[in-house]
């Protein structure tokens, strides 16, 4: 599933190859180059969820696409956790 694409943003996101076993190897990948490409654990992303900022430093992103990355993920987040049964209500 795709959370974002060059057309729109700065980011190419997609969750990456759904890991159904294990909740917490689920990855969202980040394509900001052609060349440059992160990969963040379902772990990881609630961590930056909460602290945005922490993507400025580590990939040179600026407060704006802090914001916006974190919005991907907070959305990779729901999807994991959906389809691990734990955000329906």
């Amino acid at each position: 599933m795709s959370y974002s694409r060059w057309l729109n943003s700065d980011f190419y996101t997609y969750w990456r190859a759904p890991v159904l076993s294990i909740k917490e190897e689920n990855i969202l990948a980040c394509h900001y180059t052609l060349d440059e490409t992160d990969y963040f654990t379902y772990e990881q992303c609630k961590g930056y969820v909460v602290s945005p900022d922490d993507l400025i430093w580590m990939m040179g992103i600026n407060g704006e696409q802090a914001e916006e990355l974190a919005r991907y993920m907070r959305e990779f987040i729901e999807d994991v956790d959906k389809e691990f049964n734990e955000g329906e209500i």
